[in-house]
């Protein structure tokens, strides 16, 4: 449904920009690794303001043109999640799926800015400190996922309320 609305709002009117609250326990990665797919193609941009995110819902509020999180949110971060039923060989093949998930989330946080804390490090670096990070749940604070990289600023009510434009000011 929310992806349906973004490529609609885009497709109407690519000028004005969606903003994308996300308040989020997270879910299904397949859904949700489509839904980032359309974030970051939308013609329209795409503004993720963070009221509250864990696992899938953190790379989609990641995914924003523009970043934003309210102050006193949490976001948490882990590995894909599920379990395994069937013979020895379905396991293996369900271990497999799920390490190359694991490497496809970590490149779309990549790709979606985060630096795990490691400015000016390459992109295998990162990789590896946000495997690191990921192996239990990571619980970051709103300047936390700024210093992550994850998002961009703090923002208030009286921002997004003012009329002045957050967009504009943006970019």
């Amino acid at each position: 449904q929310i992806g349906d609305d973004i490529l609609a709002m885009s497709t109407a009117e690519p000028l004005i920009p969606i903003y994308l609250f996300i308040d989020s326990a997270g879910g299904d990665v397949s859904a949700g690794l489509v839904l980032y797919d359309i974030i970051k193609t939308s013609r329209a941009p795409v503004i993720t303001v963070g009221m509250n995110a864990s696992s899938m819902a953190t790379l989609l509020l990641a995914a924003g043109n523009k970043r934003l999180i309210f102050a006193h949110a949490r976001l948490m971060l882990h590995l894909p999640q599920g379990t395994f039923q069937g013979d020895v060989e379905d396991v293996k093949i369900r271990t497999k799926l799920f390490s190359s998930v694991t490497d496809e989330l970590v490149s779309c946080y990549i790709d979606s800015g985060a630096t795990a804390r490691l400015v000016d490090k390459s992109d295998k670096e990162i990789r590896k400190q946000i495997l690191k990070d990921i192996q239990r749940e990571f619980w970051l604070t709103a300047p936390e996922a700024i210093e992550y990289g994850l998002v961009d600023q703090i923002v208030t009510t009286a921002d997004l309320y003012t009329g002045d434009k957050l967009w504009e000011k943006a970019v």
